[in-house]
């Protein structure tokens, strides 16, 4: 395919980012869901994401003229694993699965784009958590020989372009220590992907944005070049791509009224490598206060899944876990008037929220403001 260069400045417009850097605008381009009917009361969110409602974002499609999203067959799909490995291989859907036999893993993730923002119509915005099913990275790459003495980055490339990578210490070795391993995934929430998210399998990377999980995964590449990879990368997103400590309100809505009185104030906060440790709630600029993080056992009670199988429970992570959002609540006693609430994060590596984004291209994660009406 012979492709047009797109500049920085055209391929964050039509992501919808604003040209400065430091606002965005509603991200309809590349959006198929999540957007289309702004909300017009708070509404509650499920923990897991039915697949339905999980935001759609193609990251080719604002840097490849003609776009069209892959539509690939399942049956004649094949994974390509080249580059530094002493046997490379091509896996049909099959034979993933029963590589995967014994060792298959479900984890928690909660994908998020790397430019989200309060402004989006969303209540969740473009973020949706999930329990992706599929083969570790690792087992691929021992099974095809990896040549762990020249290896520095696995480059990993969509079926129509769009491409990114992770450094060989996140799979192999210290990078990987205390994280949940990256995954091929074939299911989310226990079915088949879906187009949309990538079928028939995509990567999955636990503690990243949305553009680290490269969705209609066709070829896994190990090269010893450290040179950053990506489709977003060479349009000035930062490398690593790891999950900023964020936070959104979803209940009560921005510019709703309410009556006065006690009110539930409630939302999610995320983080990436550090988990969510803190959320904190306040009111007309005055002292902060602590928010609750809803138990995973209150969650769990109320939505009515087994958590048994979920990795981040099988090997014993304390929750919240990193890479997977979590619940929050506040009770406020709201008086009559105009109010502006704001909320923040912290994350167990004591990062706090800053008040303003400084690059939306290395994370959408300022403080988010709300105006209430009382009375």
């Amino acid at each position: 395919m012979v492709r047009r260069a797109v500049s920085r400045r055209e391929f964050l417009r039509q992501l919808g980012v604003g040209i400065a850097g430091v606002t965005l605008l509603p991200v309809f381009q590349g959006c198929d869901s999540n957007l289309i009917e702004p909300i017009a009361r708070p509404a509650t969110f499920a923990f897991l994401t039915p697949a339905r409602d999980l935001f759609v974002q193609n990251g080719a499609q604002a840097s490849t003229p003609n776009w069209q999203m892959p539509d690939l067959d399942p049956v004649a799909w094949r994974l390509q694993v080249d580059g530094l490995v002493a046997r490379p291989a091509t896996y049909a859907l099959p034979e993933l699965k029963a590589l995967a036999a014994g060792e298959e893993i479900t984890m928690l993730k909660t994908l998020q784009c790397v430019f989200d923002a309060p402004l989006l119509s969303s209540v969740t915005g473009l973020a949706g958590n999930g329990a992706w099913t599929g083969i570790p990275l690792r087992r691929v790459l021992e099974d095809c020989g990896v040549d762990l003495a020249r290896a520095v980055r696995i480059r990993f490339h969509g079926s129509e372009g769009f491409g990114n990578n992770l450094k060989i210490g996140r799979v192999f070795g210290p990078g990987s220590l205390g994280l949940i391993p990256a995954c091929i995934a074939w299911n989310l929430n226990g079915a088949a992907l879906t187009r949309e998210h990538g079928a028939p399998a995509r990567l999955i990377v636990p503690e990243t944005y949305g553009y680290k999980n490269v969705k209609w995964l066709t070829r896994i590449e190990v090269t010893a070049s450290d040179a950053p990879f990506g489709t977003y990368q060479d349009h000035g997103f930062f490398d690593a791509g790891t999950l900023s400590v964020n936070s959104r309100t979803t209940v009560p809505l921005n510019s709703s009224g309410i009556a006065p009185g006690p009110h539930e104030v409630a939302g999610f906060a995320l983080a990436g490598e550090g988990p969510v440790s803190a959320v904190e709630v306040r009111v007309d600029a005055g002292a902060w206060s602590a928010a609750e993080i809803v138990p995973f056992e209150e969650i769990v009670r109320q939505e009515g899944f087994d958590p048994s199988q979920l990795e981040q429970v099988r090997s014993a992570r304390s929750y919240p876990f990193p890479g997977v959002w979590a619940r929050w609540r506040y009770i406020w006693d709201a008086l009559a008037g105009v109010h502006t609430l704001e909320v923040r994060a912290r994350d167990g590596a004591g990062n706090v929220q800053p008040a303003v984004d400084g690059d939306v291209r290395n994370g959408t994660n300022g403080i988010m403001k709300i105006t209430v009406s009382v009375g």
